[in-house]
């Protein structure tokens, strides 16, 4: 009962592949917790790693992905646009049918005055197979920004390729 966690195909060794380099559209979020709420728009490109996956639960993919997230955050009221550049990693460690659940860890470096560097941590949520055109991802990010107070930021993804 419940669901099953993907399993290493036989015989095939680690590797990695590379996602697409534009993501369209732009993953699309929102900050709030800090000083100021924003919206952030930013395009992730990824590189998935590990050995290959076999099953229903992830025929073709590897469990591992590394992520470089470019992205500017727009204020909600007033305030100043800022940029950002995050880099992550995620697995999505389990699977039920088009739904995968995940995890990830990451360093976003502020590109602006405006905004802390930070370390995070989230949770994820698939539908559809993971990071290929079509899949909606739903991550749930708390950041922990040097020398200010924490932040939440949603952010949902939809890539068409």
């Amino acid at each position: 009962m419940g669901g099953t966690r993907a399993h290493a195909a036989d015989g095939t060794g680690f590797g990695a592949e590379s996602g697409p380099l534009l993501a369209f559209p732009p993953t699309t979020g929102f900050r709030f917790g800090g000083e100021i709420q924003r919206f952030t728009l930013a395009m992730p490109w990824s590189v998935q790693f590990g050995p290959l996956l076999r099953g229903d639960e992830g025929e073709g993919l590897r469990p591992f992905r590394t992520v470089v997230e470019p992205g500017l955050a727009l204020p909600a009221s007033g305030g100043s646009t800022v940029y950002f550049l995050r880099v992550g990693l995620r697995t999505v460690a389990y699977t039920r049918g088009i739904w995968g659940f995940g995890l990830g860890w990451g360093y976003t470096r502020s590109l602006s005055k405006k905004l802390g560097d930070a370390l995070s941590q989230e949770i994820l949520v698939s539908l559809g197979r993971c990071c290929s055109p079509g899949a909606l991802m739903l991550s749930v990010r708390y950041e922990y920004p040097f020398g200010a107070p924490g932040e939440m930021w949603l952010s949902l993804g939809f890539g068409l390729w």
